[in-house]
């Protein structure tokens, strides 16, 4: 019993270690201004189908780890019900982390949140998501199409953005 243990302790501590973003499909070019945002298909933390409907305004897409830890204190303080009045959408790419992981840890606490986050399970999932490592990309819409691609790396950089976002 002892060894199950203690393997399955090795096991989570270095799949967990190894989180990060998943390589994307490289034969998939990423989605660009002008362009039209492909229907993602994704479900949200609680399993519930999400989509990046008509009303949305912007959607913040975090690529890694790094990332999600940096939206995740702003998006937190503001709440999911003013994100979503500001046509503001959540979307994180969990492909690199363990399955068992995911289930075990990630998507309890994520349920805790006081926001939604539309979750991409498989790389392909986002791979049409323009990314930088360590940053959350913006991609601003107008009627479902690309209006604004910019990336943020900091705290500050993310409230400046979402700021006219949050204004009446």
């Amino acid at each position: 019993m002892l060894g199950l243990v203690l393997s399955l302790s090795i096991f989570l501590g270095l799949g967990v270690a190894d989180i990060g973003a998943a390589e994307p499909d490289p034969s998939v070019q990423p989605v660009g201004v002008g362009q039209a945002l492909p229907e993602l298909g994704l479900t949200d933390q609680h399993e519930r189908p999400g989509e990046v409907g008509a009303g949305t305004r912007l959607v913040l897409f975090a690529p890694d780890r790094e990332s999600s830890e940096l939206a995740h204190g702003v998006l937190e303080e503001m709440g999911g019900e003013t994100l979503e009045q500001a046509g503001v959408r959540y979307v994180a790419d969990i492909s690199a982390m363990p399955g068992l992981v995911t289930r075990m840890f990630a998507l309890p606490k994520m349920r805790d949140y006081s926001y939604s986050m539309l979750l991409g399970r498989e790389a392909a999932d986002t791979a049409m998501l323009p990314r930088r490592d360590g940053e959350l990309t913006l991609i601003g819409l107008e009627a479902g199409s690309v209006s604004d691609l910019s990336y943020v790396g900091t705290e500050a950089d993310l409230r400046a953005a979402l700021a006219p976002y949050l204004t009446p």
